[in-house]
């Protein structure tokens, strides 16, 4: 180090801690410098000592009584720290200052902080990424520093108190569960992101004092729901509330001046704005994505002065409508950055007369106004000072403001005119006069017989077709009366098999209505089509009228329904067999036109013959089959001719799963029977016959076929399904995944207990299943029992065991890590085993206690001791509590004293494995009761005999 650099470090050192201003001369050297640097270090050193005290390290300066809080991320005192204003050391008081920078920062020790009043500020990352859950901070503190709370999660309250002016960025940022903050009227400055991420952050109120919001300062705060934003703020920054999905209402101060960048960015529960006169700048995307918003209330008064970024309203509804100040509609008459703005209204009162009627137009309309009473015209429009505006009947103008207008007003009087086309048919009953529109005007005709009125006119244009005809005037007018003859409808209606001819037309089908004038005469002819005649015609009340095909009425007077009937033509059918044939055909006789005829031949031997061939009078085959049917036109003749006797190809078959007696691929003769059984291998059973495309053909499983042609039939069987079925037991809720249809094999159960509820054991027959899955092999319907029990806080503990071997005590609920006793009780001529959770052992005593950490079912293992004749397996599961069913009586094993013990197990192979499957052990069982010496670890074993299945013994 050169003289130079110790000098600097000198000065430095002995101005930020000996606080002394030192002058140095030119001629100072290196090793003047060096030994003045050592001294101020010797100095510092000796007022600035680091201390613990109370389990906290402070740094004393002995100089000035004063003491910071310094590092002390390894603090391991109480949870609930508490910060003093004065420390004693060596019998000497010290006054704190200061809470230094990174001071508690991710120390895991303290839960909760107070900070008394005297401590003047909280440094940097203070108690950053700590987990305290409080702290409260007192009037004395001016400023927190950067990060000071950064990353607490579980902070919930901060209380500051009404001396705090300043608050780092990131101050408070990721306090998930903070969820009120009340800022005191002194804060001046918050930093940015101070809030950032608060989550559960719901209620926040500023300082008066603030004129700004920095960045992101509460962005992410999906709790917030409202904020008041004081007077004084003038600007808010990028980022500041958004993503805010709960933020549905917010006040803008009147000396607001801009909105920065992404301002209120999705904040999809806002639904209205008000944007003050002041604000010169709303920054890009400010608003966007503000799916709720409905409403903008804009009062700037000079939109073009605005500055409005890149999609600041991007992505919000069409139906969002901007309401702006009256009087600037020419301002905004282009429409506002894509958005629907709403125009004003302006009113206009006209008074006229004793009436004074008002009307309301947009801006900029041009309105143009008649007489505001009916009946009357305007003579002299004028304003509300008398000025004449205009003397003619309509004043136009364009609409910028209120207006009020007076008129004048003359009643409109008409000049009305009557007069006929003719005075042969009738007479007009009206005079020409002078009406007023509130005159009543009636136009009346007398018609002569036959005659009536067809229409009023004025110059032409139709009026009315009433007579009389009733009217209020409002214009002169010329009116004319027209009559003519009196019109008749003649409905015709024609039921199938013909049509009606008629003067002007022809009618076929159904109903038609033609009009005739009074006394015309009516001539109508009917006319039948092929295979059908005329029957006669009735009116509308089924009376005959006539039975001739014409029919004429000389004179129409009213109105008429004509209806003509037609029938169908009978034919004779003649049916015959071919000569020297001995066959009768049934069907022929006489039949109407249109009708099917069906002719059946019935030969006197069938089996001689093969089928029937139907020709005509020309002899021409028409069709082959024992039945002829066909839509009789006309006389017909029709023979039948026997063919002899044909052959047919019958192939019957089984597909897979099963077989048929007789299996058939042969021929036979017409006629002939074959009846087939068909029998299912086990586990499938038959479903139906089918053609090789498998159209159905029956669905016996005894079918008799009859050839009457080739057949190819298949047998189709399907596999065997049975039903699982599930009952609930217990009083808790829940069900059970697979119980359902399934084919024969393994099936797999899992229980599902519903909140509130847990799920406790299944059974089936003497087996009870501990485990949440059920394995087992499916052979025939099947039922099991599901039991559920409430889960009604705390853990529920109980115990299974088979009531014939023993009993239990010391089921019940419990706190977590609760006291359990459970006791097992032997009967006579069982002794205890051991106690099973989910399975596996957990103890051998009979009294077994642990503490409780789960819901849980144990299950008491007990056994025989071998002083009474119950020949049941042994398999460590007495009673069938397990996964286990219990065995037959004849067959035992055990064993004891070292040796392996067989009961009715004579002359069988035995196999003995451990429960993972490796083979142990095997031989050939001799006679009973003979012991075989044996040296096996301590464990469960499986031993499996022919004939007799698997069974359990434990070795002790």
């Amino acid at each position: 180090m050169s003289g130079v650099h110790g000098i600097r470090y000198f000065i430095y050192f002995c101005r930020n801690f000996c606080k002394h201003d030192i002058i140095i001369t030119s001629y100072m050297g290196m090793r003047r410098g060096i030994i003045l640097f050592a001294l101020c270090l010797t100095g510092m050193f000796r007022t600035m000592e680091a201390e613990v005290i109370d389990m906290i390290n402070y740094t004393l300066n002995e100089k000035d009584g004063t003491a910071t809080v310094s590092i002390n991320n390894d603090y391991k005192g109480p949870f609930a720290l508490v910060i003093r204003p004065t420390v004693f050391y060596e019998t000497k008081e010290y006054v704190i200052t200061e809470i230094e920078s990174n001071a508690f920062q991710q120390n895991t020790t303290i839960t909760s902080v107070e900070i008394m009043d005297g401590i003047k500020s909280i440094g940097h990352n203070a108690f950053a990424n700590t987990n305290i859950i409080s702290v409260s901070i007192p009037t004395s503190v001016a400023s927190i520093g950067e990060y000071a709370f950064y990353g607490c999660s579980g902070l919930e309250t901060a209380e500051l108190g009404s001396g705090v002016t300043s608050i780092g960025r990131f101050a408070f940022a990721d306090c998930f569960s903070l969820v009120f903050i009340a800022l005191p009227n002194s804060v001046k400055t918050v930093g940015d992101r101070a809030f950032y991420q608060c989550r559960s952050l719901s209620v926040a109120t500023l300082s008066p004092q603030m004129t700004s919001l920095e960045e992101s300062v509460f962005e992410g705060n999906k709790a917030l729901a409202s904020i008041v934003i004081p007077d004084n703020i003038q600007t808010i920054g990028n980022r500041v509330f958004a993503h805010c999905p709960l933020l549905a209402s917010v006040n803008f101060p009147k000396g607001l001046r801009g909105l920065g960048n992404s301002a209120f960015e999705a904040c999809v529960a806002l639904d209205s704005i008000v944007i003050p006169d002041n604000v010169m700048a709303i920054g890009e995307r400010a608003f966007a994505s503000c799916s709720g918003l409905q409403s903008i209330s804009l009062e700037s008064t000079r939109p073009e002065l605005m500055n409005v970024g890149d999609s600041a309203f991007a992505d919000i509804p069409e139906s969002c409508i901007v309401h702006i100040p009256k009087g600037t509609d020419e301002f905004y008459a282009e429409g506002w950055y894509g958005l629907t703005v709403i125009f004003h209204f302006y009113t206009v009162i006209i008074e006229a007369i004793e009436t004074d009627t008002a009307y309301r137009y947009s801006y900029s309309k041009q309105v143009t106004f008649q007489s505001p009473e009916k009946g009357y015209h305007a003579v002299r429009w004028t304003d509300e000072n008398g000025e004449v505006l205009s003397l003619d009947r309509s004043y136009t103008l364009f609409l910028t403001s209120d207006i009020h207008l007076r008129v004048s007003l003359e009643m409109d009087r008409y000049n009305i005119t009557f007069s006929g086309d003719s005075t042969d048919v009738g007479t007009l009953n009206s005079t020409n006069g002078i009406y007023t529109y509130f005159d009543i005007v009636e136009a009346s005709a007398s018609t002569y017989y036959g005659y009536r009125v067809a229409n009023w006119t004025d110059n032409g244009n139709i009026l009315s077709s009433e007579n009389p005809y009733f009217f209020h005037p409002e214009k002169d007018m010329d009116i004319r009366v027209l009559f003519e003859k009196m019109k008749y409808e003649v409905k015709l209606s024609v039921n199938t098999g013909g049509r009606i001819k008629y003067e002007t037309g022809i009618h076929e089908r159904g109903d038609t209505t033609v009009l005739y004038e009074h006394e015309a005469e009516l001539v109508l002819e009917a006319e039948a089509l092929y295979g059908y005649h005329f029957k006669e015609w009735t009116d509308e009340n089924g009376s005959v009228l006539s039975y001739d095909n014409s029919f004429t009425l000389s004179s129409v007077v009213n109105n008429l329904i004509v209806k003509a009937w037609f029938e169908p033509d009978m034919f004779n059918v003649f049916a015959l067999p071919s000569a020297e044939q001995e066959c009768d055909v049934a069907g022929g006789g006489s039949y109407a036109y249109g009708e099917t005829v069906t002719l059946t031949a019935v030969p006197a031997n069938p089996k001689d013959y093969g089928t029937v061939e139907w020709r005509d009078k020309n002899d021409s085959l028409i069709f082959t089959g024992d039945t002829f049917s066909f839509v009789l036109v006309s006389d017909t003749s029709i023979w039948a001719t026997l063919v002899q006797e044909r052959f047919y190809h019958v192939k019957l078959s089984a597909g897979t799963g099963g077989s048929i007696t007789p299996a058939t691929d042969s021929t036979f003769s017409r006629g002939e029977l074959i009846t087939v059984n068909v029998t299912a291998d086990k586990g499938y059973h038959f479903e139906r016959w089918t053609e090789k495309d498998w159209s159905l053909i029956s669905a016996d499983s005894s079918y008799i076929f009859a050839v009457t042609g080739d057949i190819t039939a298949i047998a189709r069987f399907a596999k065997d399904r049975y039903n699982v079925n599930v009952v609930y037991t217990g009083t808790g809720s829940g069900h059970a995944e697979g119980a359902e249809a399934h084919e024969p094999g393994m099936v797999k159960l899992k229980s599902i207990a519903e909140d509130g509820s847990w799920f406790t054991h299944w059974l089936s027959g003497d087996s009870i299943i501990t485990e949440q899955h059920y394995d087992f092999l499916l052979t025939q319907d099947t039922t099991v029992y599901l039991n559920f029990e409430p889960d009604n806080g705390g853990y529920t503990v109980k115990a299974l065991y088979n009531p014939a071997q023993g009993w239990t005590t010391g089921d019940g609920k419990f706190a977590y890590n609760g006291q359990a006793v459970f006791k097992a009780f032997a009967r006579t001529g069982y002794r205890f085993v051991e106690w099973r959770q989910d399975g596996v052992p957990v103890s051998e005593q009979t009294e077994y206690a642990f503490a409780v950490e789960k819901a849980l079912v144990l299950v008491a293992v007990f056994e025989s001791d071998g002083s009474n004749d119950n020949n049941n397996v042994d398999d460590g599961n007495s009673g069938g509590v397990g996964n286990e069913t219990l065995r037959p009586a004849e067959a035992k094993a055990y064993y004891t004293e070292g040796a392996l013990h067989l009961v009715n197990l004579e002359n069988q192979i035995i196999t003995v494995t451990t429960v993972s499957g490796r083979k142990v052990l095997q031989f050939k069982a001799g006679s009973a009761d003979k012991p075989y010496p044996v040296t096996l670890p301590a464990g469960m074993y499986i031993l499996t005999a022919a004939g007799k299945g698997s069974m359990k013994f434990i070795v002790r």
